[in-house]
């Protein structure tokens, strides 16, 4: 049924009102807290970070910094990191009744239900007449199944607020679980009275009418949520389900074509196409949406089925016995797919090994029948138990307890790659961007005066290659020749511009040049390492990309480390990051880099060491934080990973909030 998928969520739509602190701050202090509360409201989140980072930095008790930050961050799905900055306006300041209620949403998203409520209920003690809070608590007593008690709040939350319409949403769904059909409808009734443009509460009301059987009408709600808001996936999705049940079948295909127009990774909107265009005669367009959905969900055990039983529509049967295997592979106890295989077997003349098929399926279907009598089976054996937990499709809109997130920066797919390594250069990717965080070396400054280039030596660890073609480039190659310069300086240009270029061996050739005319020259040793660490790379990976880590059954693993790696083919270049940690032990890129190869050859504790090493000596670089996370996320200490990823968001890492979404909330 439809309201299956969505029984257990609710509309949590947290409205945000910036409070107004009384502050004895300067001029420019208020600024920068006016732009920061601009860019909340416009869903700026992570230029609204920054934008606080900066107050906090030059004034690091100011607690409505720290709040509205917890607003940005909870926002982005960076639930631990609203928390701790929660924590800290407490802290500072025990008496704002919303730094508790605010915590306690970011608790609840965390799955403490205990500390959640123990903040709701501080909350109200210190502002027993605000209605947002009772609406809050009431969630948290809706998700721990006490409707009762959820009822009560949202009750006290309308009694405070009547025009309160996401109390009436979620009172409303509160009682259709207790099965008040009538009275659910009533309040998605009010709350769209109240909020004629409330677009969830179209949708909510046309499930529950889709599910006393007015399709018709069910319809026509999900028709007006689609003419609010367009780019609702969710809302088409539940149309195509009850066009379905009134044999529109034309309009169903239509409103799935739509869904995954908005949301094409949406496995749950492929399966139910391919169902659909099995059933009008459209079988490759079938198993075409069945190879999606597998793509998308490999362990989806009916998507292997039913693209084998439509090969078998097809006379396929070769395929068919493929699809039925794969099914078996996810799901050894899946009788009828044994069933189906010894059929496309049969067809094949295969009839030994159909017979065995035939034999399996009917002991599989015995000892369920023998688990329906003996309950210490029936876990075991209670396939059709077993086989819903298979084919549950989590979060294909986006939906976490009710929220439907809309243009989050944590729900875009993005994936999971480690910041790479710094190196040396003359021009980086978007280096003119104004937001393009800018990495600051005295050593590099002191570069710069020595070797005094025509264009100044920068830190970074995306080079723009297209510099090679330009005219400084092309001076500084014409300059004077390789074979005759004894300027060590001159040789690290050029063995800067060839790395650019991507001839490698060259370019480890001119640093080696520049170290044996100056040994002590840290910095091509640094570069040097760099360039040795690309060329292997390249050489191991013909299309792969360096450091990804696949996401892979809730656990992150690489790709390159699936590769056995042969330590001594890193081993100059950890000889190249210790000489320069030897002579220039407070360069923090040198750490960060040495710990990337670290990771590269799997010795993770190590890594880890050089990354907290780095940080020690800049704690604001983001690259660092953000590879140690992924690192902790290996090796399954989410708590750690999860702290450090949203360190990184915090100081500028947007990607980090799609891996929090992925990895560190309940």
């Amino acid at each position: 049924m439809i309201n299956s998928a969505f029984s257990n969520k609710y509309y949590h739509t947290i409205i945000f009102i910036i409070l107004s602190f009384s502050l004895t701050a300067q001029l420019n202090t208020e600024r920068y807290l006016f732009t920061g509360r601009m860019q909340l409201q416009r869903n700026e989140f992570t230029d609204a970070i920054k934008t606080f980072n900066s107050v906090i930095s030059v004034k690091p008790d100011n607690y409505e910094s720290y709040f509205l930050r917890g607003i940005a961050k909870y926002n982005l799905g960076d639930f631990k990191g609203a928390e701790q900055d929660y924590n800290t306006v407490i802290h500072y300041n025990p008496f704002i009744s919303d730094a508790f209620h605010y915590r306690g949403i970011a608790r609840e998203q965390l799955g403490d239900h205990q500390s959640a409520t123990a903040d709701f209920n501080k909350s109200i003690e210190l502002d027993s007449a605000n209605s947002g809070t009772f609406f809050s608590r009431g969630i948290v007593m809706s998700m721990q199944k006490k409707y009762e008690k959820a009822l009560d709040d949202y009750n006290q939350a309308i009694k405070l607020r009547k025009k309160f319409s996401g109390a009436y949403l979620n009172r409303g769904i509160i009682k259709s679980l207790l099965k008040d059909s009538v009275g659910a409808i009533s309040d998605m009734n009010s709350a769209i009275k109240y909020n004629p443009l409330y677009s969830e509460a179209y949708v909510r009301r046309g499930i529950f009418k889709y599910e006393t059987g007015d399709y018709h009408e069910a319809v026509s709600d999900f028709s007006k949520a689609v003419k609010i808001d367009e780019l609702d996936p969710l809302a088409f999705y539940c149309r195509a389900l009850a066009k379905y049940k009134l044999l529109d079948y034309s309009g169903t295909l239509a409103d799935y074509n739509k869904v995954l127009e908005l949301d094409p990774k949406n496995a749950l909107t492929y399966y139910n196409r391919g169902i659909l265009q099995s059933y009008i005669g459209a079988y490759n367009n079938a198993i075409a949406d069945y190879e999606k959905v597998s793509e998308l969900k490999p362990d989806n055990v009916l998507a292997h089925y039913n693209r084998g039983s439509v090969r078998m529509d097809i006379g396929d049967f070769k395929g068919a016995v493929d699809d039925f295997t794969k099914a078996l592979q996810v799901f050894p106890d899946f009788a009828v797919a044994y069933m189906a295989r010894a059929e496309a077997k049969m067809k094949l003349n295969q009839v030994h090994s159909a017979n065995q098929d035939l034999r399996i399926a009917y002991e599989k279907m015995t000892a369920y029948e023998k688990s329906k009598r003996d309950s210490s089976l029936r876990n075991f054996m209670d396939t059709t138990h077993i086989l819903n937990n298979m084919i549950e499709f989590d979060n294909d809109f986006g939906i976490s307890n009710g929220i439907i997130l809309n243009g989050r920066i944590q729900d875009k797919n993005v994936s999971i790659e480690a910041a790479e390594n710094f190196i040396i250069t003359f021009k980086c990717q978007d280096s003119l961007n104004t937001e393009k965080k800018t990495y600051y070396s005295f050593h590099v400054e002191d570069l710069n005066q020595k070797a005094k280039a025509p264009v100044n030596l920068i830190l970074c660890n995306i080079e723009d290659s297209a510099f090679v073609q330009s005219s400084p480039a092309i001076t500084i190659l014409n300059s004077v020749s390789e074979n005759t310069t004894s300027n060590c300086f001159l040789f690290f240009e050029f063995g800067i511009l060839k790395n650019m270029k991507g001839d490698y061996y060259s370019s480890i050739m001119d640093y080696s040049k520049a170290i044996e005319l100056k040994p002590d020259f840290a910095l091509a040793y640094f570069n040097r390492a760099v360039t040795r660490f690309k060329m292997l790379e390249y050489q191991k990976s013909v299309d792969e990309d360096a450091f990804v880590w696949q996401d892979a059954k809730k656990n992150l693993q690489s790709d390159k480390n699936k590769n056995d790696h042969n330590l001594s083919d890193y081993d100059n270049v950890l000889k190249d990051f210790d000489r320069v940690i030897q002579s220039v032990p407070d360069f923090p890129y040198a750490w960060y880099n040495r710990g990337n190869v670290k990771c590269i050859i799997k010795d993770y504790e190590g890594a880890i060491s050089d990354y907290t090493k780095a940080i020690d000596l800049k704690n604001d670089l983001a690259e660092a934080y953000f590879n140690r996370g992924l690192t902790y996320l290996y090796l399954k200490d989410n708590k750690s990973g999860c702290i450090d990823l949203s360190k990184a968001g915090e100081l500028g890492m947007k990607d980090s909030y799609n891996i929090i979404k992925r990895y560190c909330n309940p």
